[in-house]
């Protein structure tokens, strides 16, 4: 039975990719970031504009369709404001600015009413996964889940702003995501 666990537990962490919100235009910079997002969810933050998107960790057999969105009244996954297509890589950085959110899902598949595109094309998202993690320019990670909304808005202001792990105050540390 632990043996299905564990088949079970990797089949699921293949089916998923790290998604970042950079505050930079080239995929740097501080971000946010949805760890393991899933096809045809939408990674979104609360708040701001941020100038690119990076997914990361891509499996080399995939054909993906990676979306950057933007904010359509209260949707922040509303809009969908660029589209790229991955196959073969393991990285894409999706570039244009004005992001609020972004998801990705397999090309050549039929699609259906669940999937998560934009507004404009008579769909919607319905799931969605609000960063659970801020990413340093450094690469250091802090997961934001129990933090206080004011350690939160201190710690995008650094990160966002290019501070490294090394000028973090150490009231951060209990939030530093092991690697």
């Amino acid at each position: 039975m632990q043996y299905l666990s564990i088949v079970l537990g990797l089949a699921a962490a293949a089916s998923a990719i790290d998604v970042r919100i950079h505050a930079g235009s080239n995929c740097d910079r501080g971000a946010y970031e949805c760890l393991n997002l899933t096809p045809n969810r939408c990674c979104y933050v609360e708040s701001g504009l941020y100038g690119s998107i990076g997914f990361y960790g891509v499996p080399t057999n995939w054909n993906i369709e990676c979306r950057g969105h933007s904010r359509s009244g209260d949707n922040r996954c509303g809009v969908q404001k660029v589209t790229e297509n991955l196959s073969g890589g393991t990285f894409k950085c999706l570039r244009g600015g004005g992001f609020t959110g972004a998801g990705y899902g397999f090309r050549g598949k039929k699609r259906s009413s669940e999937v998560c595109d934009a507004e404009t094309s008579g769909q919607t998202c319905t799931e969605f996964q609000k960063a659970d993690v801020i990413v340093l320019e450094d690469g250091k990670k802090y997961l934001l889940s129990g933090m206080e909304e004011s350690l939160l808005d201190e710690l995008v202001q650094l990160a966002m702003n290019g501070t490294v792990a090394a000028d973090i105050p150490e009231g951060f540390k209990k939030f530093e995501k092991a690697e």
